[in-house]
């Protein structure tokens, strides 16, 4: 039996190896993985810190503010400029993060990217479809 494939051959006559995997370098690819442990990592870190919605708005503005994000009020006049970083909290619950586009004119329209957490607060559960049928749905 015979199988074809697009992948290249083990046996292909190139003396370049990175064509085995998917034309990145063996350093690449290390350089990726850490690059991957270490957001892992960070999101670990950011989850432990975060037991509330009150913690997730603080671990939150912290990275922010770590990242050049200006904080501003919600409830006073704003005075944004084209390529700059901004947030707001509300009630230390609710954190609104955006960036103003660097080609940006006031009256051209805006795009916004949105999520919600009532905090990371993830939790496991034991129950299952057979002993708790409400939970599933």
């Amino acid at each position: 039996m015979s199988f074809s494939s697009s992948r290249p051959s083990l046996h292909s006559s190139s003396r370049d190896p990175t064509h085995l995997r998917g034309g990145r370098s063996h350093h690449h690819q290390e350089k990726d993985l850490k690059n991957i442990d270490e957001q892992v990592q960070g999101f670990l870190d950011f989850v432990n810190a975060s037991p509330s919605a009150f913690h997730a708005v603080q671990s939150a503005k912290e990275r922010l503010l770590a990242q050049g994000f200006v904080q501003i009020k919600e409830t006073e006049e704003w005075k944004l400029k084209a390529g700059e970083k901004y947030f707001f909290t509300r009630n230390h619950s609710s954190i609104f993060a955006f960036v103003v586009g660097g080609k940006y004119e006031a009256g051209n329209g805006i795009n916004i990217s949105a999520a919600h957490t009532d905090s990371p607060n993830l939790k496991s559960c034991c129950a299952t479809m057979r002993t708790c049928p409400k939970a599933f749905g």
